[in-house]
């Protein structure tokens, strides 16, 4: 069985596929991203060149952006059953938050993908895209002692590029600093933070921009990541979103740790995953359509 799973943020859509089959008697669960596009012309236009060639048996949908209905239209012309992806439809977990109706897709999807890749453990969901969201899948027991999931709510924040960009358009003279360059340095370098914590005050105008905000940043995610370590338990922080490369090569490195005293401990393990979304919508269809949730580790 092939679903076909479509996440439409505010910067671009993307596609991936989920494949279920059985091999040898085990059951499997087959995962591939396929394309991105920021124009939705040119995404629909590559989603339907894929679907002609493909059996796709259903399909879903998270979308942050208003879409036009052409686009809707274009969606149910592909010939297969499209599930919207709903706050309040039935859901694999429980959830405490107050207004449903205006709760994220994005934040919702990436709390069901956590519940699915690691079901027994409370999460902290770190989203870094547009915005930096910070989202709690908690666990409760049951009477039979199983540990079902709890969504309980977060933090929306702004994002590593909206920093920038509030303070060129807030202020008369001071420039727009691109993330960008930052990002791809920092996925290119491996020791690409420890030769920024060697220059990290400002010596200039521009220095003096990426030095705020990432020492801004980062002692925000710190913060939050504490503080809900205390508090709440969690036992890992999965971070996902467009930046997450950004990330990943920050938690990795010895200097940082120390600011994250769970995780110099050992206590607070630390994740990364691309295509957490995905696993959410996935997750979310199966519970729709009635189908056995496999083992994450077959993935």
């Amino acid at each position: 069985m092939k679903i076909l799973t479509l996440d439409i943020g505010n910067t671009r859509a993307k596609a991936a596929l989920f494949e279920r089959k059985t091999e040898a008697g085990k059951a499997l669960v087959g995962f591939q991203p396929l394309f991105q596009h920021q124009n939705l012309t040119d995404f629909l236009s590559a989603l339907q060149s894929f679907c002609a060639k493909e059996k796709i048996e259903v399909g879903v949908f998270s979308t942050v952006r208003r879409l036009e209905a052409d686009f809707e239209t274009a969606l149910s012309s592909l010939g297969f059953k499209w599930l919207p992806f709903q706050a309040d439809a039935p859901l694999p977990i429980q959830t405490s938050y107050q207004t449903p109706h205006t709760l994220g897709l994005d934040r919702l999807a990436g709390v069901l993908g956590a519940d699915y890749l690691y079901p027994n453990e409370k999460v902290l969901v770190v989203d870094a895209g547009t915005c930096i969201t910070y989202d709690l899948l908690d666990r409760i027991a049951t009477e039979k002692s199983q540990k079902v999931g709890v969504y309980r709510g977060g933090s929306i924040s702004l994002g590593l590029q909206m920093r920038w960009n509030a303070l060129a358009h807030f202020t008369a003279k001071l420039p727009l600093v691109s993330a960008l360059p930052l990002i791809e340095a920092a996925q290119k370098e491996a020791d690409f933070w420890e030769k920024w914590h060697l220059q990290h005050i400002g010596v200039d105008t521009h220095s003096s921009l990426v030095t705020g905000v990432l020492k801004g940043l980062l002692g925000e995610i710190g913060f939050q990541i504490q503080s809900y370590y205390q508090k709440e338990g969690i036992e890992r922080v999965l971070f996902c979103g467009g930046d997450t490369s950004f990330f990943e090569n920050m938690a990795k490195n010895s200097i940082f740790a120390s600011s994250f005293p769970a995780l110099a401990q050992g206590k607070l393990a630390f994740s990364f995953c691309y295509d957490l979304l995905f696993y959410g919508l996935y997750h979310y269809t199966c519970h729709q359509i009635g189908l056995p949730i496999e083992n994450p580790n077959a993935l």
